[in-house]
């Protein structure tokens, strides 16, 4: 018996270290692909396919009509013991993929990204003096659009107008402010603005320099159907006991989330969330201003299949980060309420799994 125990963990091992060798030749072995090849590299199952993946069971969407994440939000108390969520049966423990800068060639790169920045009033002058022109001088950068909101007593039209005098006055020859208004559970939808492979979401308190947004293109090539981002931006899901309930974690190092402030994202991804996201999930998103960064990582969970993993960390990938002002939602969204999100989202997705931690974090050499 024990004969047969070693040699099936001596199998597992050599089926691990096979996989990671085919992971990092796959990189070299496409480092000469031609930039139209992103879109093929990043496209998602067919419709059909999704489709049949989105049976969302009997779920009585109705009911969000008038909900808030309170009702979502698990008794508090002592927590003990904490328990992460199971990994693939793959891979017991995590991997760092070592990835060279040169695996690809930067022409190969060029204009492959859009930068999608959801722009509110207090900070727009502050984005466009100090975080503009590096994005828009990045060779990556294809476009930058500004989706715009404000507060209920001011204008999003006369907003709209002013921004665009800013970036008049400093001479973009790459941004522009997309029409319409949209929620915060509706931040995905300017998918059909974009037609770049993809795209660099960010708060307008965050931007990256050129070289970080290259290392995550190196991870977004590698994993196109996951949300790639920094070690600032990653998030876990953690258990409390016996409770089934979910908990949200800032500390702990499963990743099973990356948020969305600052990531990369395949634009067919972004595409998906417009058409299998349920309109009444999006309404409770925007009336409650949170849990859009979550569900975006439980949709690429879903459309992993098997894997069921939402995200890749880029180790030593970072955001810029500028002044978040008393206006900043982080301010309002607690932890508890962070925790009603996850359980929020596994109950309308009961067939959906919560996204495992992370199999693989990639470090840029």
């Amino acid at each position: 018996m024990t004969k047969h125990v070693a040699v099936a963990l001596l199998a597992g091992v050599v089926v691990t270290l096979l996989l990671v060798d085919y992971l990092r030749t796959h990189v070299k072995s496409t480092a000469t692909t031609a930039r139209a090849r992103f879109l093929s590299e990043t496209t998602l199952p067919p419709k059909h396919e999704v489709e049949a993946m989105d049976q969302q069971g009997g779920y009585d969407y109705a009911a969000l009509q008038n909900a808030t994440l309170d009702q979502w939000k698990p008794a508090s108390g002592p927590c003990s013991p904490r328990s992460s969520l199971q990994r693939r049966t793959t891979f017991r423990r995590q991997t760092t993929l070592s990835l060279k800068k040169e695996d690809a060639a930067s022409e190969n790169l060029q204009g492959s990204v859009t930068a999608a920045i959801t722009m509110g009033p207090f900070r727009a002058k502050h984005r466009v003096k100090h975080f503009l022109t590096p994005l828009e001088q990045c060779i990556y950068i294809k476009e930058i659009v500004f989706d715009t909101w404000v507060p209920a007593d001011q204008s999003i039209v006369d907003f709209r107008a002013a921004l665009g005098e800013q970036l008049m006055k400093a001479n973009s020859t790459k941004a522009r402010v997309l029409p319409g208004e949209r929620g915060l559970g509706e931040r995905f939808y300017v998918a059909e603005y974009i037609d770049s492979p993809f795209t660099l979401v960010l708060d307008d308190d965050r931007s990256m320099k050129c070289a970080e947004i290259h290392k995550l293109l190196l991870a977004g090539r590698l994993f196109p159907r996951r949300v790639v981002s920094g070690l600032d931006h990653r998030r876990s899901i953690y258990k409390c006991g016996s409770s089934d309930a979910l908990f949200y974690s800032y500390s702990r190092n499963d990743d099973n989330l990356a948020l969305t402030c600052g990531a990369l994202l395949s634009t067919s991804l972004l595409q998906s969330y417009t058409q299998i996201i349920p309109k009444p999930v999006v309404g409770l998103i925007n009336r409650e201003k949170n849990c859009e960064d979550m569900t975006i990582n439980w949709l690429a969970a879903h459309l992993n299949g098997d894997e069921q993993e939402s995200c890749v960390i880029v180790e030593d990938a970072s955001a810029l980060v500028g002044p978040q002002g008393s206006e900043s939602l982080s301010r309002t969204n607690t932890e508890a309420r962070r925790d009603a999100c996850v359980n929020f989202l596994r109950d309308v997705f009961p067939y959906w799994p919560v996204p495992r931690p992370s199999s693989f974090r990639v470090r840029i050499h």
